[in-house]
C-alpha cells in the first residue's frame, strides 16, 4: 500500500465504519475501492477527493501542527459529499507551490511528471494517478492528516462495531 492508501485504511478504521458503507454512503463500487485499497486498481481523483472529505482526512505540510484550540465542524452529510465537484487535493497543492515559490516546471520535474500534465490536473482538466499525486506530496512535503474539528456524518454499520464486515 502506498502512504494514501494506508491512511485511508487507517482512517475507516477509526471512525469504525466499513468500506462497504463508505462506498454505500458515496455510490462508489466496493469492488473498485478494495482493489484501489490493495494497490491494483487506480481511482479517479474527484472519487478520491471524496471518501477524503468523508472520512475528515485533509492536505497539510508535513511540518504543520493542529491548533491547541479546535472548534467542532458540523458533520458533512456523504449527499453533500457527493453533488459537489471537490478541488481539495488540487488546491491544496496550488496553494503550496504558491507558498514555496516554485515554478510549476521544476515541482513537475522533481515529481517526474509532465509539466503540462500538472497543468492540466491543477486546472481541473485531467487526473493523475495516485503514484504521481504522492510524488508531488514528497516534493512539496505535504501529508494526510485529520480535519481539526471534524464530525462523522457517515453510516456506522453495525457489523463494523462488532469487528465483521468489509
Amino acid at each position: 500500500m502506498t502512504p494514501i492508501r494506508e491512511k485511508i485504511a487507517l482512517r475507516i478504521k477509526q471512525l469504525g465504519v466499513t468500506k462497504k458503507s463508505v462506498c454505500e454512503d458515496l455510490g462508489l463500487t466496493l469492488q473498485n475501492f478494495s482493489s484501489f485499497l490493495t494497490g491494483k486498481r487506480c481511482f479517479p481523483i474527484d472519487d478520491l477527493e471524496m471518501v477524503l472529505m468523508y472520512l475528515g482526512l485533509t492536505v497539510k505540510p508535513k511540518d504543520y501542527r493542529p491548533s491547541p484550540v479546535v472548534t467542532e465542524q458540523p458533520p458533512v452529510s456523504a449527499e453533500d459529499i457527493r453533488s459537489g465537484r471537490h478541488a481539495l487535493i488540487r488546491q491544496k497543492i496550488r496553494l503550496r507551490i504558491g507558498e514555496l515559490g516554485l515554478a510549476y516546471n521544476s515541482v513537475a520535474a522533481s515529481a517526474e511528471l509532465n509539466a503540462n500534465s500538472l497543468s492540466s490536473f491543477l486546472g481541473g482538466r485531467r487526473g493523475l494517478n495516485i503514484r504521481h499525486i504522492e510524488a508531488l506530496f514528497s516534493v512539496l512535503d505535504l501529508a494526510l492528516v485529520d480535519k481539526e474539528g471534524f464530525t462523522f456524518g457517515g453510516t456506522v454499520k453495525a457489523e463494523a462495531a462488532e469487528g465483521g464486515g468489509t
